[in-house]
């Protein structure tokens, strides 16, 4: 998949069609993972390479918030997580 994402990256990648195809693939794993537990939240935070493209496609009752930079919000909260198990 490199050879994709790179693609991607230069905007040379026709992925337009293929967007519902890989959004209702990522709604299933949504609805079977979280089913009825959404309820819960008010808000869900949609980060990763992934949110750029299929943000608003995704089936999370109003509920998703693509951050302002969703690939670098993955480093941050890393990059937190592993300092706070090292202290």
């Amino acid at each position: 998949m490199g050879h994709l994402d790179l693609k991607l990256r230069e905007g040379t990648l026709n992925y337009r069609e293929k967007l519902p195809i890989w959004a209702n693939e990522v709604n299933g794993v949504i609805e079977n993972i979280w089913d009825k537990a959404l309820d819960r939240f008010t808000s869900v935070l949609v980060v990763g390479g992934g949110a750029l493209l299929l943000g608003d496609l995704l089936r999370l009752q109003g509920k998703g918030i693509v951050l302002d930079n969703p690939v670098r919000a993955i480093a941050r909260g890393s990059d937190k997580y592993d300092r706070a198990k090292r202290s």
